[in-house]
């Protein structure tokens, strides 16, 4: 508890727009995609140098059965075990490239809420993969192209719920092809971790995005 508390006496909150230069939200809005694309079709001289992911954290409801998916039935190490103050545990697995999958448990978290904290997987008979404002929809991971459908039989004999192999492009109205081509830009599934997460792992392509090509939609706001 005594970590959680200093935490949150170091939390500040600051009005938006206190950096000079920076456009207030609602103005992002009022952009043409010409601006966009001009604007935001490459990265600032100032940009945040993010390299890469360190680690996503999940919930668990079932940390041995989180183990058991991830290290014994998919076979990725087990990195770190944490023992939290309040009786909870925080485990991580390695996620390549120097990133961790991770996992918190707590005993008195809330029950699982489908088509709020993660995807409503009876809603996607009816194409309907919405969540909540906030949260994590999806998380993928990138793996070899040759290495999809080995890995798709693995995770399906695990009981997880997985999609067929899609390919991903601009072409067409649903946004997946019938086979991959030069407009493919992913090829992946889809599949569900051992409490729901909606996850997918893939290929990206050699399909350069271009902001001509690629940056085609002026963002909705909340009033939309």
């Amino acid at each position: 508890m005594k970590r959680v508390q200093k935490l949150c006496t170091h939390l500040t909150i600051s009005p938006v727009g206190a950096q000079t230069n920076v456009l207030p939200p609602e103005d992002v809005q009022k952009l043409t995609v010409e601006e966009l694309r001009e604007r935001y079709g490459q990265a600032k001289p100032d940009a945040l140098k993010i390299d890469g992911i360190n680690h996503i954290a999940f919930v668990s409801s079932d940390m041995a059965r989180t183990v058991w998916f991830w290290s014994e039935a998919l076979g990725l190490r087990l990195t770190k075990t944490i023992q939290l103050a309040d009786g909870g545990q925080h485990f991580f697995m390695e996620g390549g490239r120097g990133a961790a999958i991770a996992y918190f448990w707590w005993a008195d978290a809330p029950q699982r809420a489908p088509g709020i904290a993660n995807v409503d997987m009876e809603n996607m008979t009816n194409a309907n993969f919405q969540t909540a404002h906030g949260s994590v929809n999806h998380v993928a991971f990138n793996v070899p192209s040759e290495k999809l459908r080995e890995y798709r039989k693995r995770i399906k004999a695990t009981g997880s719920i997985v999609t067929p192999i899609l390919y991903h492009t601009d072409e067409t109205e649903s946004g997946y092809g019938p086979k991959k081509d030069e407009n493919t830009t992913w090829e992946s599934f889809y599949f569900t971790g051992p409490d729901g997460e909606y996850l997918e792992l893939t290929s990206q392509t050699s399909r350069p995005f271009t902001p001509e090509r690629d940056i085609l939609h002026k963002p909705a706001t909340k009033a939309e």
